[in-house]
């Protein structure tokens, strides 16, 4: 049975506290790993410092980075072993992407990609508040006679 080379995109998170030549040498550190064991890295995304949806060992923030690359699946299974023992990545996670479209968006369009879904929602209609002037104060007399009728409507027989 031949030994299929796959297409993977793998996103992992770092602490957002890291130097940017740390971040990088992380980046260069999964890479060769990659490489070294026969894939092939076609693409790598640096993005932003992101907040998190949740805490994650005591971070609110943290930076994502994306990498698209082809290997063999015993590649993937040690980078996922790696990634499970690294101290130095908050989360990751490793997909099989269903076509190659992933490949010809440039960086910024990648990180709208993870996003669709949220902007595709439409927005929503604010209804337009009418705001009424400001109460006309009544005399106690006519006050005191509606509270006196409503108090009967509301009274049982």
């Amino acid at each position: 049975m031949p030994l299929t080379v796959r297409l993977y995109e793998v996103v992992y998170i770092v602490a957002p506290d890291l130097s940017e030549e740390r971040v990088q040498s992380i980046v260069d550190k999964y890479a060769s790993l990659i490489t070294n064991r026969g894939g092939d890295v076609i693409k790598s995304d640096v993005w932003e410092r992101r907040r998190l949806a949740y805490e994650i060992n005591g971070f609110h923030e943290g930076v994502y980075i994306v990498v698209h690359f082809r290997a063999l699946p015993a590649v993937e299974a040690e980078l996922r072993r790696v990634f499970r023992i690294s101290e130095d990545t908050l989360r990751y996670v490793i997909i099989r992407p269903d076509d190659e479209s992933v490949l010809n968006t440039p960086p910024a369009e990648s990180q709208q990609r993870y996003y669709q879904q949220d902007n595709a929602r439409a927005p929503v209609a604010t209804p337009e508040v009418e705001v009424a002037a400001a109460p006309v104060e009544q005399e106690p007399a006519v006050v005191e006679a509606v509270v006196h009728v409503v108090a009967e409507e509301a009274a049982p027989v």
